[in-house]
């Protein structure tokens, strides 16, 4: 089962403006599972090295999130997905695309899956709980 979990520092960087669900940018991308979840990573550089490599129905930095929407203090989206996608992964991060208050490409959160995801060629989408991505409180 896929768990969610939000770094340490994503609430206050929602308060301070250097996220803005409803203007800014934000991707999903794929790591392998060499990925080391750290409450101490902050931006994008920080998990980067272990992203899935380009080609074969992904492409470098993850996709564009779209249908973003804030309600009271969850943030939601519609469920990133990739097509043809033929990759083996543990990992999905979410982050922001942008630079804000000294961080740049600053890191939301991560799904685990739990285990490696091995995508054969298939499309592939991760669902977005119905309740929504992240609870901000």
């Amino acid at each position: 089962m896929a768990t969610v979990v939000k770094y340490t520092h994503t609430p206050r960087r929602f308060s301070d403006g250097t996220l803005d669900w409803d203007t800014h940018t934000f991707k999903c991308a794929l790591l392998t599972s060499t990925y080391a979840p750290s409450a101490a990573h902050t931006v994008w550089t920080d998990v980067s090295a272990h992203e899935v490599p380009n080609g074969n129905g992904y492409t470098t930095g993850g996709v564009p999130l779209t249908g973003k929407v804030v309600t009271n203090t969850m943030i939601d989206c519609n469920d990133p997905s990739w097509v043809a996608l033929a990759k083996t992964f543990r990992y999905a991060v979410f982050y922001k695309v942008g630079t804000d208050n000294g961080l740049t490409d600053p890191l939301v959160c991560y799904v685990d899956f739990g285990s490696n995801i091995t995508a054969a060629g298939t499309d592939f989408v991760i669902t977005i709980d119905s309740l929504g991505l992240l609870t901000l409180g």
